[in-house]
């Protein structure tokens, strides 16, 4: 047989677990009341599945709370709307779950039939009450006022909060690291006298084999003297090479004719070999080469800076968090390091600088300037008005001063205020009235209207319903 275990609405999970390990029984009804929150939870009839499931017991769920039927079928209960004819199968194993089924009989279809003619009666009658009960419908265009102001505002990093008496709004700082490098081409030049070059050809005249080093100083009798570019070794008798050599001074006095250098300068060799040149030598001119200048210095220190700080505000714009807007004006960069590769008058075709800074912007947010905005137009209301903050539109102007930590700037804003209209105040005074005291009562109450009209349902009619479902505000 099976147990009914009544749930009270105000019971909780640790006494309805009491009432089911209190019953011997394996078969349980557990009977829930409308009202009971606690089981309108598809969690906590887990639980209880969870629990008759460690006790052995199987249980059918009687309740008519909607909410209550669904979590309990989610957990996987039988459910069922009331006791009448309600009976368990005996045969089923004690884990099995609980299945009940209706007594069959031959009178089992008749309620079924009879609240199906009910429920289409009662639809019925609904739609009939619907069609000839009065309707009333009032149609209420207030007259709107139309403001527009500039609006000067703060963002400093020391409001907390919004301030609007003193136009001010909070703000905070963002910073991100930067580095960069960059290298350009230099613009200075200097003339330098060129060391003129040449070649000669060396004769062994001894009968051993000789080596002229690199570095070997040849001359052209008492006068302009040359340094040989590479070793070259020398027969022994007769034996003969050849060298590049280039002059030790620069300038003209190196450009020599064919055969002026004529002896080897150095001593070990100069019994020894004989040297001439069979080509005159070239080169000892003034040469035009490239520097560094302190222009090129600065204006490659203010490039990559320009740079970065670019980059530092696509970086910034990153960081914002939603609805935050950046003065570009307060956007700074600060250098921590620069290192050149040269100095002013260094003889370089290129200069290359490395700059490592900071670059940080004072951020705000615009949800921020749209509230203080509507707080100000609201000052400027007519008495009754009320904006209508879907109307409020806020355009940025110029920011037109700015410091350490906070930025002014202004804005335009436009709104539209109207009169409030209650729509069910509206309708409680309107009830039972006939339509000339409505009209009267609407004129009265919204004298500043565009458009004000009040419609009744059937025409002839001569009273306002009372039923405050039927009568519309339409505004």
């Amino acid at each position: 047989m099976a147990h009914v275990v009544y749930v009270d609405p105000s019971d909780e999970f640790a006494s309805l677990v009491q009432k089911i390990e209190a019953i011997s029984g394996e078969d349980l009804v557990l009977l829930v009341p409308k009202g009971n929150i606690l089981l309108e939870d598809t969690l906590h009839w887990q639980l209880v599945q969870r629990l008759v499931r460690s006790l052995s017991k199987r249980v059918v769920v009687v309740t008519q709370s909607r909410h209550s039927r669904h979590a309990a079928r989610r957990a996987g209960f039988p459910v069922y709307r009331s006791l009448r004819r309600l009976k368990f199968n005996a045969s089923q194993a004690q884990t099995a779950t609980l299945t009940p089924f209706l007594k069959k009989g031959r009178g089992s279809a008749f309620p079924v039939v009879l609240g199906s003619i009910l429920l289409g009666l009662l639809l019925f009658l609904a739609l009939g009450a619907y069609l000839v009960v009065p309707t009333g419908a009032v149609t209420i265009k207030p007259v709107t006022q139309e403001m527009a102001m500039t609006i000067s505002i703060r963002a400093t990093d020391q409001a907390k909060e919004i301030d609007v008496p003193g136009g001010r709004i909070p703000a905070r700082y963002l910073r991100t690291p930067l580095e960069g490098i960059e290298t350009v081409d230099t613009t200075g030049r200097k003339s330098v006298p060129g060391k003129a070059r040449g070649e000669v050809t060396f004769l062994n005249r001894s009968a051993s084999r000789q080596t002229v080093q690199e570095f070997t100083l040849v001359a052209a009798g008492l006068g302009a003297q040359f340094l040989t570019l590479e070793q070259v070794e020398l027969a022994p008798s007769g034996g003969m090479g050849r060298a590049r050599i280039i002059a030790q001074v620069p300038g003209p006095a190196g450009n020599l004719g064919s055969m002026a250098i004529d002896r080897v300068a150095d001593d070990p060799l100069a019994p020894v070999l004989a040297v001439w040149n069979e080509l005159p030598t070239f080169g000892g001119l003034e040469e035009d080469i490239p520097v560094v200048t302190a222009q090129d210095l600065s204006n490659l220190r203010a490039r990559l800076r320009g740079k970065l700080a670019k980059d530092g505000q696509s970086q910034l714009q990153a960081l914002r968090s939603e609805g935050e807007s950046i003065y570009p004006i307060t956007v700074s960069f600060s250098t921590s390091e620069e290192v050149f590769d040269n100095e002013s008058g260094a003889e370089s075709g290129t200069l290359t600088l490395r700059m490592k800074g900071e670059v940080s912007g004072l951020a705000f947010n615009g949800k921020d300037v749209n509230l203080l905005a509507q707080k100000a137009l609201e000052g400027q209301a007519l008495q009754g008005f009320q904006l209508q903050t879907r109307t409020l539109e806020v355009a940025p102007l110029e920011a037109y001063d700015w410091g350490e930590g906070w930025v002014a700037f202004r804005v335009l804003a436009r709104a539209k205020a109207s009169v409030v209209v209650e729509g069910d105040k509206v309708v409680e005074s309107l009830r039972g009235k006939n339509p000339k005291e409505a009209q009267e009562y609407l004129n009265w109450r919204f004298p500043q209207s565009e458009q004000l009209s009040f419609q009744i349902r059937p025409v002839q009619l001569d009273w306002v319903p009372i039923y405050f479902w039927k009568i519309e505000v339409r505004y």
